[in-house]
């Protein structure tokens, strides 16, 4: 998910640290900061002939659409040019994880443009996530077993585009689903 939103020109973690001929498998995924669908691995060509000819779940896949591929590559080429939103997206998302962390008596993961707030419990994850709902926000509630067990989550996805007085009032409002919910879940 750093591919858009970390590194020089937005190629993500890989590029920045200068790892890009050190790791055999890539993967750029489209639905984050290229707005876009899909996913694609990039890596040596025995391996791609591999996965071509052994990977049913690739051989068995429906292709993506010729308009979601158009725009994924022409959101790809626009990264050099994203620069200050990505120096943007690093400040408000290290503001918001201060925020959230000095506001809030829960655990905060993510240094970057994904944060998590960890809630334990799946059920109380859920609650949060359709109050949210209710008053406007979409974070969705990730649960065991998609994660261990007792770690459940919501799921902040940020962009650059955001103001802080924005997350500001989100986390006012988590505020008051967490005082609603003390007699809910102990």
């Amino acid at each position: 998910h750093s591919v858009g939103s970390f590194g020089k020109e937005g190629l993500g973690v890989c590029a920045s640290l200068g790892l890009l001929d050190s790791v055999d498998f890539i993967v750029l995924t489209f639905g984050k900061a290229l707005a876009s669908m899909g996913a694609c691995i990039l890596c040596p060509k025995i391996f791609y002939e591999y996965f071509v000819n052994f990977s049913r779940s690739l051989i068995y896949s429906t292709a993506l659409p010729p308009v979601n591929v158009a725009r994924s590559f022409f959101n790809f080429l626009e990264l050099p040019n994203l620069e200050r939103q990505r120096e943007n997206l690093a400040k408000l998302s290290a503001d918001f994880k201060t925020l959230l962390s000095e506001s809030l008596e829960l655990e905060v993961l993510g240094d970057y443009n994904i944060v998590s707030l960890i809630l334990g419990d799946n059920a109380k994850a859920v609650y949060f996530a359709k109050n949210l709902e209710q008053k406007g926000y979409f974070v969705p509630a990730i649960k065991a077993p998609t994660i261990p067990k007792n770690r459940a989550c919501l799921r902040f996805s940020l962009t650059a585009n955001l103001s802080f007085e924005s997350l500001e009032s989100l986390v006012q409002t988590l505020k008051s689903i967490c005082d609603e919910s003390l007699s809910k879940f102990k």
